[in-house]
């Protein structure tokens, strides 16, 4: 009987921890928002962990790329780069514990 409880009880808490560490996997490493006005571009990256290095890439026009890197961003920590407005949508490459990963900030 005992036995049975305890096997019950472990096999909850595997199952919870299975759960939350899903979970905390599944969360994006940064949350971002782009903003344009008067022939410039914000873009606004906030850490949701430590990242050793952002980097963004910004096409101005074909043949012309222009990096903007930041490393070191703490949990919690907001970052904004600025750079001429283009029509070509950027590329922000986030390197983490978690990996690398790479968004399209249209």
């Amino acid at each position: 009987m005992i036995e049975q409880i305890l096997i019950g009880i472990v096999a909850v808490v595997a199952i919870a921890a299975t759960i939350y560490g899903l979970w905390r996997f599944s969360q994006k490493s940064v949350s971002f928002y782009k903003e344009s006005e008067k022939g410039k571009t914000m873009l606004h990256v906030s850490a949701n962990c430590n990242v050793k290095k952002i980097t963004v890439l910004n096409k101005e026009k074909p043949g012309k790329l222009t990096k903007f890197i930041r490393v070191n961003v703490s949990r919690g920590e907001d970052v904004e780069f600025i750079f001429p407005s283009t029509k070509y949508p950027q590329k922000l490459i986030v390197e983490c514990d978690k990996g690398v990963f790479e968004y399209e900030v249209e």
